[in-house]
């Protein structure tokens, strides 16, 4: 009888709690707007301190939480850092179409789609990708969305990578570029130019970055033709000690990487020049951006 009882009064438990999780966050939501608002041209304004400025090329990675503090819809803060970087800048996002390990997607046998496959990284991205003008570049695995002076020349010839984020890949073009990165209420610990780091320091690891043999991952491309490409994952070893902080942390001791927070929203800038530059140094001298095997 008692867990008869019991269980009649879960379902109203259950719905009690989603009540008071519903205004708390009303709450919160409440509070940030109230005393943690911003607007574009705040952000516009705080973003050109911490050296986004004309002519740059910019990836971005992004989250966007309505607690924080700002005024405007996510399509407003794209068109912030479009304004900063100018006509002769380039915008740079990610867009995979997954968020486990590579090995893991590529195992289930996806068609990515060019044109139709979503991003599943963040609600920026997704906007972006179908914003006018914006390319994706030919990668099922790691593919880049741009738009500006640079674009077609950055994903130019993706396809044609064995390493996805390698050489002749858009990572090491935008290194060319003197590229920044930057972060917005995202920590700064999810870059994707860190296995370009990776690839380069992949000498100093105790284990294999890679997984011996490459796999097949299915491309439909923009003429809907279907094309089975060959591309090398990341080994599990790599995937389940992987720890960027290492790099981050570091950085933002040495002053190359600068945290800033408008409102309710963290902001990260810092040069893929300085982010491989530490990379390659800490591995040299026996730290790499990995744990230990436990």
């Amino acid at each position: 009888m008692v867990a008869l009882s019991l269980r009649s009064q879960s379902p109203l438990i259950r719905a009690r709690k989603q009540w008071l999780k519903s205004r708390l966050g009303a709450a919160y939501k409440f509070w940030t707007d109230r005393f943690c608002s911003y607007g574009a041209s705040d952000l516009r304004r705080l973003l050109s301190e911490m050296g986004i400025s004309a002519g740059d090329c910019v990836l971005m990675h992004s989250s966007f939480r309505p607690t924080n503090g700002f005024q405007g819809k996510p399509q407003d803060i794209i068109s912030v850092v479009l304004e900063l970087i100018g006509p002769g800048g380039t915008l740079v996002m990610m867009s995979m179409a997954y968020e486990s390990s590579t090995k893991q997607y590529l195992s289930t046998h996806p068609i990515f789609d060019v044109r139709r496959t979503p991003s599943r990284m963040g609600i920026l991205t997704e906007l972006f990708r179908r914003r006018q003008g914006v390319v994706r570049s030919l990668s099922p695995t790691h593919p880049v969305l741009a738009l500006g002076k640079r674009a077609e020349w950055l994903i130019e010839g993706h396809d044609r990578c064995l390493y996805p984020c390698g050489p002749g890949s858009p990572f090491q073009k935008m290194l060319e570029l003197d590229a920044k990165m930057l972060f917005f209420d995202l920590p700064f610990v999810g870059f994707t130019f860190v296995h370009y780091i990776e690839h380069q320091i992949q000498e100093y690891l105790p284990f294999p970055l890679y997984e011996p043999a490459p796999m097949t991952a299915l491309l439909r491309d923009y003429n809907g033709q279907d094309r089975a490409l060959s591309v090398y994952v990341f080994a599990e070893q790599a995937v389940r000690r992987r720890n960027v902080e290492i790099i981050t942390s570091r950085m933002r001791c040495e002053g190359t990487a600068d945290w800033r927070r408008i409102g309710n929203t963290q902001l990260v800038v810092a040069k893929m020049s300085d982010a491989l530059t530490t990379g390659v140094r800490l591995a040299a001298s026996g730290i790499v951006p990995f744990d230990s095997d436990a």
